[in-house]
């Protein structure tokens, strides 16, 4: 199992390689949900591929 601390070493070493601007894996999460909906995909899928329980937390209701 691969810690916190050594994921997000290697997710930001990923991100200068690429040289895309600092985030974090919660903010990069948001935007994934965001760029899904935006793409038309329904929310049910968008819910489902986030693993939330309910379509209210997916949409901000």
């Amino acid at each position: 199992m691969i810690s916190q601390r050594n994921l997000s070493t290697v997710f930001h070493r990923l991100l200068d390689k690429a040289r895309v601007p600092k985030t974090n894996l919660h903010s990069l999460r948001h935007t994934y949900a965001t760029r899904l909906l935006e793409l038309g995909v329904h929310p049910k899928t968008v819910q489902e591929l986030l693993g939330h329980g309910s379509i209210r937390i997916t949409l901000y209701l």
